[in-house]
């Protein structure tokens, strides 16, 4: 999957049209509209000069498919992995992945307090 300006291209057609908008603050997945807009917790971890890297997985059928955005903040060994839910932009976490070796890491996961949690939960929308 890869993003093109704001467009991200790769997935279904079911999950089109997809936009990931730093600038605008959201994240939309598919046509029934839904938004998440970004929060100031999601947004400090943008900040600094990064590479991002968007995935997402659809398959097998029976588990919840997911986008992954990985932020990698330049000069540094690790990322910050935000998990989505692709179907509805729940939240599902948030995680650093540190790199042990070449071939080797770790999927640390960030706690969050209730209000960053909630915070994030009210953030996704559904447009009309």
């Amino acid at each position: 999957m890869e993003l093109k300006g704001t467009k991200m291209v790769g997935l279904p057609k079911i999950y089109q049209p997809a936009e990931f908008d730093l600038k605008a603050g959201r994240i939309r997945i598919g046509s029934h509209c839904m938004q998440l807009k970004i929060t100031p917790l999601l947004e400090s971890l943008f900040k600094t000069p990064h590479q991002l890297e968007i995935s997402a997985s659809w398959y097998p059928e029976g588990s919840t498919p997911y986008i992954l955005f990985r932020i990698i903040p330049h000069g540094r060994d690790f990322k910050y992995v935000i998990n989505l839910n692709l179907d509805t932009l729940e939240f599902q976490g948030l995680s650093v992945e540190l790199q042990e070796s070449e071939s080797r890491f770790r999927l640390l996961a960030i706690a969050l307090d209730e209000i960053q949690k909630e915070d994030i939960r009210k953030s996704v929308q559904i447009l009309k």
